[in-house]
């Protein structure tokens, strides 16, 4: 049986990010809008009207009264007067105008958004299109990417090069708001020398995903195609009809595997691949524990470059595969969740690793990214996407705070947890609380529920990978969150500045239920040697008593009161079972 062609692509697409483009016709945009030759014959029908011509062919009569090459810039020109006119007779022929009763069209598709998700996954970076509508563009401003539109052979004959690129969309026929756009046979007989040189490269070094696309009447680019003899990668054509003459001369020509479907059903299955195969790599068990003694060699050997480079590497390909979003529905969230949950597994475990048996020299491997990653700012939507932005920083920061706390680095950990990303914003410890990056977990559960899931993530890592064992990496992941809240206190305390705490982790209680004693304090206490708390003595809160005091009294006072809600709601619920 042959391999499902969506899941080839995909293992090729994952193993070689950005080596294959698109070549997207109007089979893509299905109904959502009309093609450009229905909208030039019906242009040219509405001037005919004018002329009181009837049962005629209006193309056929617009030849003859012009008397020379016609196309959209001489019908518009025979329309409008002013490039606003002109704008505003071709508008609704992709847009939704205020009357419309189906104003959420035309929308992008299926097939676009599945794209666009590749796009942000940066597994493709360029995109070939006849289309002249903006489709593409709007499912790709959906997931928050920006790409270089080029639209024009000037567009092209500026462009940076392509391997700078990182989304880059070709419109060969130009956009429908500018007049200049390619329809007629005349016009797509040949392309502009800059044009030919961009699709020459193109059809050279990348492989080809062809869809909706028919062939039939775009004659310089079915040169182009034929042009290009080499095969880097291979190319797949989507097609669910019948190919015409010249889409199987160039089938055979380019050796694509043809793929009998709608271009809706064949990107969204494969983006369904390419999740499924991003799940199998991220929850492999053997992934983990060989990069884990790969960076545990290199930090015994003090090979930093490659430890360095190993740590870059992972990163970027945690950015790639998290991608980029903007808000347009909370069912998104918990996929989202997951998402960064999948990318960052590896990441997390090689940053523990490293913070555990490095020192200050290879935290400034890892330190830089967890602090750029604070930075992340979104572009508009509700809170909790905005939140969910800083959710990697807050997997590296526990996972590097977590094992320092493990080994003893008492003082990085708390220099660390102190570092601002900004000018009046708060220390990251209150910035990057797992509660906090997690907002948008359900109400009555994120207290539980978001630091239930870093611990989660990480503890295999933490017990097993790191030789602590279940109740060492207990105590270590408490005492981390522990002294998170207290440097949020002190900063409180500092800088009188407002800040509210949106859980207490997963810091347990002395005892029953009714106790309201956190029990990394009371167990460090216990261990203080005539009464200097043991972080005091080690040189935390400046090695101060008295402000250490404050902060554990202030943390004291909130962690009774969550404990009394906690223990109040359990009674109700009991009540009411």
């Amino acid at each position: 049986m042959d391999l499902d062609p969506a899941v080839s692509l995909a293992f090729t697409i994952r193993a070689n990010p950005g080596a294959y483009a698109l070549l997207l016709g109007s089979g893509v945009s299905g109904d959502a809008v009309p093609t450009g030759w229905e909208v030039f014959v019906e242009l040219v029908g509405s001037l005919a009207g004018r002329h009181g011509v009837t049962g005629r062919d209006p193309v056929e009569w617009y030849r003859e009264l012009k008397q020379g090459p016609i196309g959209y810039e001489t019908v518009l020109a025979d329309l409008t007067d002013t490039p606003a006119e002109r704008v505003g007779l071709l508008r609704p022929y992709f847009e939704p105008g205020p009357d419309d009763a189906e104003a959420d069209r035309p929308g992008p598709t299926e097939a676009h958004r599945a794209i666009a998700r590749l796009v942000a996954a940066g597994l493709v970076r360029v995109v070939l299109t006849t289309n002249l509508d903006r489709l593409l563009e709007r499912a790709l401003e959906e997931v928050g990417v920006a790409p270089t539109i080029l639209a024009s052979p000037s567009a092209v004959a500026g462009m940076a090069p392509l391997h700078q690129q990182r989304a880059c969309v070709v419109k060969l026929h130009g956009d429908y708001l500018d007049p200049g756009f390619l329809n007629t046979g005349e016009e797509l007989s040949g392309y502009p020398e800059a044009v030919d040189r961009l699709l020459d490269r193109v059809l050279d070094e990348y492989g080809l995903v062809i869809a909706g696309w028919s062939s039939a009447s775009d004659a310089a680019l079915r040169d182009a195609i034929e042009r290009c003899t080499t095969r880097r990668y291979g190319s797949f054509w989507v097609e669910p009809f019948e190919l015409n003459e010249h889409g199987a001369r160039l089938r055979q020509h380019r050796g694509a595997t043809l793929v009998k479907e709608t271009a809706d059903a064949f990107f969204v299955r494969l983006g369904e691949s390419v999740d499924a195969l991003d799940r199998v790599d991220s929850d492999h068990p053997a992934t983990v524990p060989i990069a884990v003694a790969t960076a545990k060699r290199h930090v015994e050997r003090r090979d930093l470059i490659r430890l360095h480079d190993m740590l870059a590497a992972e990163f970027g390909r945690a950015q790639e595969r998290i991608g980029r979003w903007a808000y347009h529905g909370s069912e998104q969230f918990m996929p989202l969740v997951e998402r960064i949950e999948r990318a960052m597994r590896l990441p997390c475990a090689l940053v523990a690793t490293v913070a555990f048996w490095g020192d200050e020299t290879t935290d400034g491997y890892w330190r830089p990214t967890l602090l750029s990653w604070t930075r992340q700012e979104g572009e508009g939507g509700l809170n909790s996407f905005l939140d969910l932005r800083r959710y990697p920083a807050t997997l590296l920061l526990y996972a590097a705070g977590v094992a320092m706390m493990a080994d003893g680095r008492l003082l990085e950990l708390e220099g660390l947890l102190r570092e601002r990303t900004a000018v009046g914003s708060g220390p990251i410890s209150s910035e990057l609380l797992a509660g906090g990056t997690l907002s948008g977990l359900p109400a009555r559960t994120q207290r539980d529920q978001a630091s239930d899931r870093v611990h989660d993530l990480l503890f295999p890592v933490l017990a097993d990978q790191l030789f602590l064992g279940n109740d060492a990496a207990e105590q270590a992941y408490e005492r981390f969150e522990y002294l998170m809240f207290l440097v949020s206190s002190d900063d409180v305390l500092d800088t009188d500045r407002y800040s509210s705490y949106r859980s207490v982790g997963r810091i347990r209680p002395t005892g029953g239920l009714s106790e309201d004693k956190a029990r990394p304090a009371v167990e460090l206490e216990a261990a203080s040697r005539e009464g200097v708390h043991p972080w005091v003595a080690a040189g935390l809160f400046g090695g101060d008593s008295d402000r250490f005091a404050k902060a554990a009294e202030s943390f004291a006072e909130f962690y009774a009161e969550v404990r009394r809600q906690t223990m109040f709601a359990t009674l109700m619920r009991q009540n009411t079972s």
